[in-house]
């Protein structure tokens, strides 16, 4: 059985090494950041349905899906699900099934600044990027 001592010693490696890899993760980032192209990423993104008063919730939703350096867009269809917080565990299997039926975009570096994505997609990036220098202090 392991004392106190043993487990505190083994909380201070883990936390070492923790803050190791995550140096190396930052180190190893491109020059302006970008710790989300390092490595193989998943994103997925749904855009927010606006709707006048009285109108019905389509269920056809602009979505998109980075799967490493590749990022798919198109509609997915989520008959059945709110969008609410609770149904969050639900969207990305719901994304999965049918990315057969999104299109190509481009790759991760190069969403257009056209896309209701890129300025999301963007401050995902920053804030990571901002989470692992902070947490690094």
């Amino acid at each position: 059985m392991e004392s106190k001592e043993d487990f505190k010693e083994d909380s201070k490696e883990s936390k070492a090494d923790f803050k190791e890899s995550k140096q190396q993760v930052a180190e190893s980032a491109p020059p302006g950041g970008a710790v989300l192209d390092q490595g193989y990423t998943q994103i997925y993104a749904v855009e927010k349905q606006r709707f006048l008063p009285g109108e019905e919730q389509n269920p056809l939703f602009n979505c998109l899906l980075r799967v490493g350096e590749f990022v798919y867009a198109g509609e997915v269809d989520f008959t059945g699900i709110k969008m609410t917080l609770e149904d969050i565990p639900l969207i990305a299997p719901c994304i999965q099934q049918q990315q057969g039926s999104l299109s190509y975009m481009c790759v991760s570096s190069a969403i257009p600044s056209s896309s209701s994505f890129h300025d999301p997609v963007q401050l995902l990036y920053e804030a990571t990027d901002f989470f692992i220098k902070v947490t690094d202090m």
